[in-house]
């Protein structure tokens, strides 16, 4: 049975690195563990310091996944053999040691957008530590003789020493020793009253004292929760997520209930035994189940940072092709913004912007994930918005702890705003780190150093965008719509930023905007050898000049835009392409126009006020926009008329 306990512990790490690989590596991007007595001392005004101080510590080794992995397993396997020990587990009864891990597997499993808002620190390996730990105090309380009340002098010493290194999970630890009692030689109630009571007098005192005397910090709403994992948020509380927390309860504290049974049930009823051990495991296994994000776009969320992170442009775009129109979710807008800036550092976004999947589908949270949490502070630094990226790891540090991920944006941030200080500053904490110290020290000679900036393939990008008299003004989360608006309105004789600025007036949509930009880009390049006008600037320019043929040309003053097009060397298949989808127009328009407004007429005849109304109008123009969407998706997806006309209302936080 050990041999079976141990591959099946071995299969959930398995399964665990092969599902959550890049998720694992992100987590301790999202933790930070410095091995100096401020940052200890820093965890430790709150209860359960001293565990969350562990927890990051071995947070940081999912550095390499297989290693923080195999810890994690590690001490799996020592709460299964600790279970087995204290609840005296026999013959099939041994498996029911597999039912915590399996339960903890669901608690790390479970996360998905909360690694983001998560406030614990170190709450990757907490459960798993402080399980851990109750065991050892708990089997430390079983070997101990009865003489002397030396039993009773440890529940005391742990219930009052515990508080301020577990916090409210030394809870846990106590009722445990109070379950050991159950497999006492000469069991008997009376014997098993004495360390119930005293289990409840240190949970309900230990607290209300420590709090006032020492972790004043602490609300009295909270001291009997410090240091367990809040899915609170705003003012939702989530409670559902507490459900794997439960099931490890009942992992830990039925092996011991089954020792009330008979002693011939689960010696010689071995049919029984093997049943009802089968039926704790699958019921647990299928908790971990239910709980397990397995969200598409979450994942590849996080393997495109991890891409952006390390200039693997392609590689983003690598994720992004694997989307397809077989998928019914489409990607977040995250995920959109990703894509569009690695074909703009390719140089290819004018070429291919459109070829890809696009959606705006919000993230699976029953809360509103805002895009500054997830992967926003990336994209205002590679766009060169780096006072915004600053500003948003400055804020979130503060509100939600702090991290490599922040320290490293905000160092490269102030290399480049040349605040040499500051930039020193994040650079000698991270190498206080075990796994960022040669990162901090590749960056180290930045400072002061400007040409180094410059040779730097990915700041050397960036300063193309970080235009002069750049300042923090209000983007209201709103990350695209203001990075969107910034560029398109933006000025600057930069190439790259032309080419941003004419990119960002195409995703608006604004004539206004594109006029001039596509002039100073064809004027620019257009004595280019061997150069080719970009695919969707071409559709984008044929567009807008039928839409305003009398307009004056941009380009040509004194022409109208009907005039300049004779002179604008259009490739065939763009034309080609805006004919056929006219065509399209005309062959299906009428048709799903009717067949919608069918599905409205009573509804909006029948509305009490002009305001409803008005409301089921523009769900009536949502829904004919969104099948026409449809349609034409497979054959003009690709194209700037399919962005033009049926793609709306895609610019989110």
């Amino acid at each position: 049975m050990l041999i079976v306990a141990l591959l099946a512990i071995i299969t959930m790490g398995g399964v665990l690195l092969t599902f959550e690989g890049d998720v694992l590596f992100r987590l301790q991007e999202l933790n930070l563990f410095l091995p100096t007595k401020t940052f200890l001392r820093e965890l430790m005004i709150y209860p359960g310091g001293v565990l969350s101080w562990m927890g990051c510590y071995f947070t940081q080794h999912l550095y390499h996944p297989t290693l923080g992995v195999s810890i994690m397993l590690m001490m799996w396997m020592g709460i299964t053999l600790l279970t087995m020990r204290l609840a005296r587990l026999r013959g099939p009864w041994i498996l029911l040691g597999l039912m915590a891990p399996i339960a903890l597997l669901g608690c790390l499993t479970q996360l998905g957008y909360w690694i983001y808002y998560m406030k614990l620190p170190g709450h990757v390996f907490v459960p798993t530590l402080a399980t851990l730990t109750s065991l050892i105090a708990a089997c430390i309380y079983d070997r101990l003789p009865q003489r002397w009340g030396m039993k009773y002098l440890w529940m005391g010493l742990i219930g009052i020493a515990g508080y301020p290194v577990m916090g409210a999970w030394v809870f846990m630890s106590l009722l445990l020793m109070v379950a050991a009692e159950l497999h006492a030689e000469g069991r008997n109630w009376k014997r098993m009253a004495i360390p119930a009571v005293l289990a409840v007098a240190l949970i309900g005192v230990v607290p209300q004292v420590m709090c006032r005397q020492w972790f004043e910090q602490t609300m009295p709403a909270q001291m009997y929760w410090a240091g367990l994992p809040s899915f609170q948020f705003g003012k939702g509380n989530y409670t559902h997520y507490h459900l794997p927390y439960y099931t490890l309860l009942v992992g830990l504290f039925l092996p011991h209930m089954l020792a009330v049974l008979p002693r011939k049930v689960g010696e010689s009823t071995k049919p029984l035994a093997y049943a009802l051990t089968l039926l704790a495991i699958v019921a647990t296994a299928g908790v971990t189940w239910k709980v397990w994000y397995r969200d598409n776009n979450f994942h590849k969320e996080v393997s495109m940072i991890r891409c952006v992170e390390d200039n693997d442009w392609q590689g983003v775009l690598n994720i992004s092709a694997t989307l397809t129109e077989a998928d019914t979710i489409p990607p977040t807008r995250v995920m959109t913004m990703m894509k569009n800036l690695a074909l703009f550092r390719l140089h290819r976004a004018g070429e291919e912007m459109y070829r890809y999947p696009e959606g705006a589908t919000p993230p699976n949270a029953p809360w509103e994930v805002r895009m500054t949490q997830v992967g926003g502070k990336h994209l205002y630094y590679h766009y060169g918005k780096r006072n915004f990226c600053y500003r948003w790891c400055m804020e979130d540090g503060v509100e939600y702890g702090w991290n490599i991920d922040q320290l490293r944006l905000m160092a490269k941030c102030a290399i480049l705003s040349k605040d040499w200080e500051v930039a020193r500053k994040y650079l000698g904490l991270l190498k206080q780190t075990r796994y960022y110290s040669e990162w901090a020290e590749k960056y180290e000679p930045y400072i002061k150093n400007e040409k180094l900036i410059k040779e730097d393939a990915e700041m050397e990008f960036i300063t193309h965008l970080d235009v002069p008299g750049d300042r923090l003004d209000g983007d209201n989360t709103l990350i695209e719509l203001y990075l969107l608006r910034t560029f398109a309105n933006g000025q600057g004789a930069d190439a790259l930023y032309e080419e941003q600025t004419l990119l960002a007036a195409l995703q608006m949509k604004d004539i206004d905007l594109f006029w001039p930009r596509f002039a100073r880009y064809a004027s620019r390049h257009g004595q280019e050898k061997n150069f080719h006008m970009p695919t969707h600037f071409q559709e984008a320019a044929l567009l807008f000049s039928i839409l305003e043929p009398q307009r004056e040309s941009a380009m040509w003053p004194g022409m109208t835009n009907q005039e300049a097009m004779q002179r604008i060397p259009f490739d065939q298949s763009v034309k080609d392409t805006y004919q056929n989808f006219m065509e399209w127009n005309s062959r299906y328009n009428a048709g799903i126009q009717q067949r919608v407004a069918q599905q409205y007429q009573n509804r909006i005849a029948s509305a009490s006020s002009d305001e409803e109304r008005k409301k089921l109008q523009e769900q009536q123009d949502s829904t004919f926009t969104a099948e026409m969407a449809k349609v034409f998706r497979q054959p003009f997806g690709h194209t700037y008329y399919y962005a033009y006309y049926l793609v709306r209302n895609q610019k989110t936080n």
